[in-house]
This record gives structure tokens, sequence and C-alpha cells, in this order.
């Protein structure tokens, strides 16, 4: 009963740490030199550069997880903000690199 009560506990506090609705993540995100697709069975493309890949994406609290389709994590994402058409992610690579995408309609 302990260990069911700690996992809800922190579930609970995954979930509160969300600043976005991921209901509203579900769609395609473009910038120019970034593009993905994020679709409600949590399956994604995406284009980062010149790497192109399908797999899936795992969120966890405000960041998300690419993985490829040879379950290989491809990198992490940190949702910054999430409003009407705009997605503001921090796709951290030594440093931190904010980049804005629009929806693609």
């Amino acid at each position: 009963m302990k260990n069911v009560l700690i996992l809800f506990f922190f579930i609970t506090l995954l979930s509160s740490c969300n600043n976005f609705e991921m209901k509203d993540l579900y769609g395609s995100w473009s910038s120019e030199n970034i593009e993905f697709t994020f679709n409600e069975d949590k399956t994604m493309t995406c284009r980062i550069g010149s790497l192109n890949e399908k797999g899936r994406f795992r969120p966890f609290g405000n960041t998300i997880e690419l993985v490829n389709a040879e379950e290989k994590v491809l990198t992490r994402i940190t949702i910054k903000s999430l409003k009407d058409d705009q997605l503001v992610i921090d796709l951290p690579n030594i440093g931190s690199n904010i980049y804005t995408l629009k929806r693609v309609k």
C-alpha cells in the first residue's frame, strides 16, 4: 500500500509540472531547421538539421524524450511554452538552445 501511495504521489507531481496540455502538443511544428510531428498514439517524426527520424516520444513533465525506431534515445527537448500556435523548446546540446516553432496547418 505504501508503494502505491508513493507511485500516486510521483505521478501527480509529474503531471502537475506540465506548463502545457498534452493534447495541444499533437500536430506538426516547424521552424527553419527543425520540424516535429507528434501524434496522439505517441509516435513522432522529426527533422533536426539533416537528421530525419521516425519513432515515438515519451513525455516526462515538461520534457519530451525522442526515441527512434531502433529504440535509441535521440534527444530530450524541454517545452518552455506552448501557447496557441507557438511552441518554444529548449534543445540542449552542450548548452541551451532555444527555438520557436510554429504550428503547421
